[in-house]
């Protein structure tokens, strides 16, 4: 089978080009038609991460199952631009790559007509953003027209000026290519790692995402040979709490958050397939409770109800079950404080104590507060006088 790699601007005529020229027996992957199925019009600006993990997990069973079809000559394979994770899954493959080549003009124009996109801004959005992205030159080459796509990336690398030591920002979905193909990818990471030596600071602000490439990235700042500090100055949800798991000391803003809760994939297929799929996801949850368990040292057994609760935790919680290993900004003393502590030091220490352990701790599992809430509403009364007595005591009345 010839795979055939149609790439381009979205509305650029890629389906147009694959109509015109495939068989009745091809097969066919377009990758902004599943788009249109799986999204709305907020979706494509405010939870790009979602579909395009949906995407991803899809186009590999897909390409996979093209592979063992004997009777199709030609997989069709339209995307907005040929990343090294197809080139991948693709290099067992006879390959060929065309561009289809349009101006941002000709793309609005396409888009006005096309009636299978009524979300008409969202994807006019998508398109000045493609544009913007790999150069605004619209008769040049596509290669030259292409801008750095380290611009993409969902780290940033910063170094503190008062200390020296490099400051590395976690900011967004965690993902191992990027929504628009370009790659950013775990291995563009440990590259930059590698530049940076001594201690790291690591602030974590992310959703979560993509399990592999978070393990790729928590190992990698595990075999670091300085010193890792991660602080959560926001959130560290899902795949961002295995990342939160690599520091040598973990610290939360007391605004922060942490969320754990079970992996999850798109699968299709048979019976066989489904049973597949669920022994990788139990194999996943497995190696995800070992950073847990590795940093926290409590029981599998209580790490696994955790994960299945989906189950998010305040910043004192989260020290408590020990996913950090303390409290940003909470042992910070002004000045003036400090002297005053030398004269009382002892007394103030106390106070200091009882209130911090009057702050409330808590883990908020969705599962757990609807249970309780339907055994309250639930719950057999004992007091009171049933209605069906007091109907047949107001009819005694009437004689």
């Amino acid at each position: 089978m010839v795979v055939k790699v149609i790439y381009g601007c979205p509305c650029s005529g890629k389906s147009t080009y694959v109509s015109e020229h495939a068989e009745q027996n091809d097969i066919i992957f377009d990758y902004d038609a599943i788009l249109c199925a799986i999204t709305t019009r907020n979706k494509h600006l405010t939870e790009r991460h979602i579909a395009h993990y949906v995407i991803l997990q899809f186009r590999r069973s897909i390409i996979n199952w093209a592979k063992k079809i004997k009777e199709a000559e030609t997989f069709w394979f339209q995307c907005r631009w040929i990343t090294d994770s197809i080139k991948e899954i693709l290099q067992d493959m006879e390959t060929e790559e065309i561009f289809i080549s349009a101006t941002k003009d000709e793309c609005l124009e396409r888009l006005a007509q096309d009636n299978s996109r009524p979300d008409k801004e969202a994807w006019e959005s998508i398109i000045n953003e493609w544009f913007d992205k790999f150069g605004k030159e619209e008769n040049s080459d596509f290669e030259n027209k292409r801008r750095n796509p380290h611009m993409n990336k969902f780290w940033n690398w910063v170094k503190n000026e008062d200390t020296g030591e490099s400051e590395l920002y976690l900011d967004g979905a965690i993902s191992s290519e990027t929504w628009y193909g370009d790659e950013i990818t775990p291995a563009m990471f440990k590259s930059e790692l590698k530049k940076h030596t001594g201690n790291i600071t690591v602030w974590i602000n992310s959703p979560g995402g993509d399990v592999f490439a978070a393990s790729q990235i928590y190992t990698m700042l595990r075999s670091h040979k300085g010193k890792i500090t991660v602080k959560i100055d926001g959130l560290a949800a899902s795949a961002a709490s295995v990342v939160a798991m690599a520091g040598d000391e973990t610290l939360i803003s007391p605004t922060g958050m942490m969320m754990i809760h079970n992996p999850s994939t798109v699968a299709m297929g048979n019976k066989a397939d489904m049973e597949k799929a669920i022994s990788l996801l139990e194999e996943v949850k497995e190696t995800i409770l070992n950073a847990y368990e590795d940093k926290t040292h409590l029981s599998r057994t209580r790490l696994s109800h955790l994960m299945d609760e989906e189950t998010w935790f305040n910043a004192k919680k989260a020290k408590q079950l020990g996913f950090v290993d303390g409290i940003l900004f909470s042992e910070r003393k002004l000045p003036f404080e400090e002297e005053e502590l030398e004269e009382d030091e002892p007394e103030k220490e106390e106070e200091s104590e009882k209130e911090e352990n009057k702050l409330p701790s808590m883990a908020y599992s969705p599962s757990r507060t609807m249970g309780s809430f339907l055994q309250k509403v639930s719950a057999d009364t004992t007091t009171g006088t049933p209605v069906a007595q007091l109907e047949k005591r107001l009819e005694l009345l009437k004689y």
